[in-house]
């Protein structure tokens, strides 16, 4: 990996440029010394992964999908007539809270 001042990049930055996009080599910057930047190449022509991978594919839904399924509600074990659900139970000895009025 080839290091520069800014100094130095300042004047050549049309051919250091181009020189990282040729190569494929990194150049890291330095600031008195110290590392500040780094001047990649960009990577193009990669695959593009998208958010929606099934958009453009093609569906077949059946001409039946929305015909009931015989004998689906006797597997499930629901009754024909309505059972209504057990009355709450409240223990003996609490009382219920009452609302103030305002």
């Amino acid at each position: 990996m080839k290091a520069l001042n800014i100094s130095k990049a300042r004047g050549t930055l049309p051919a250091l440029v181009e020189a990282v996009s040729a190569t494929g080599a990194p150049v890291v910057l330095l600031r008195y010394g110290k590392p500040a930047a780094m001047i990649v190449p960009v990577i193009t022509g990669g695959t593009k992964t998208t958010p929606y991978p099934l958009r453009k594919t093609p569906i077949q839904v059946a001409d039946d999908f929305d015909t009931p399924i015989a004998g689906l509600w006797d597997a499930a074990g629901v009754a024909e007539a309505h059972v209504p659900p057990p009355a709450a139970h409240k223990p003996k000895g609490q009382k219920t809270a009452k609302r103030r009025k305002a």
